[in-house]
């Protein structure tokens, strides 16, 4: 399983990137002091969550694969916060691994959960948590959640609260976006775009 999600995200070539923040803020500002304005936050999540729920439909199947990078000490555990964000049932399974990057030297931890859909999967609240890893706030996510639909071959990758991608192997794959979300542009992306996060 771990080959065939590997070999689908080196597959996607072009993303649609999206901006979350606030279109008002005051560019002038650093931005840990714009996400002590209280419209902050719930405009980061909207934003995401109204971009998420446009990407899959309540049914679809997809997983989700977390990431983190570190020294020996550094773990993913399904007692986590993201974890707890998904209602599992017998269908969801999560499996684990780890592999230390050749000449870097440093460890990479993994989850994939199989099984998940839209509806089973509390977003708002693992937006949240990546949006709050840069400010010291929680609740945090401290490693990257890709969720990729098998299927179509779409990637949806929040960053951090700046932004996210929405990822294809082609163009004519990207969805369709409300034109509420601010879409920053769209590029062409490196086959190892997704992998070295």
């Amino acid at each position: 399983m771990w080959n065939e999600i590997e070999n689908l995200l080196k597959a996607t070539r072009f993303a649609i990137r999206l901006e979350l923040r606030p279109t008002d803020r005051n560019l002038a500002e650093f931005d840990y002091i714009q996400a002590k304005q209280p419209s902050y936050f719930p405009t980061v999540i909207g934003a995401a969550s109204v971009a998420f729920e446009s990407v899959f439909s309540p049914e679809e199947q997809m997983i989700m694969i977390c990431r983190r990078h570190g020294g020996k000490r550094v773990h993913i555990r399904k007692k986590d916060f993201c974890f707890k964000q998904i209602q599992f049932d017998p269908n969801v399974s999560i499996h684990f691994r780890k592999r230390k990057e050749g000449d870097r030297g440093y460890w990479i931890r993994e989850a994939l959960v199989t099984g998940l859909c839209r509806k089973i999967i509390n977003y708002r609240n693992l937006f949240l948590g990546i949006a709050h890893a840069d400010f010291g706030m929680v609740p945090t996510i401290r490693h990257a959640n890709f969720f990729v639909s098998v299927e179509r071959g779409l990637v949806f990758f929040m960053y951090d609260d700046r932004g996210l991608l929405i990822a294809s192997p082609s163009q004519e794959d990207l969805p369709e976006l409300p034109s509420s979300l601010n879409i920053l542009k769209r590029e062409d992306l490196r086959g190892t775009e997704f992998l070295n996060r």
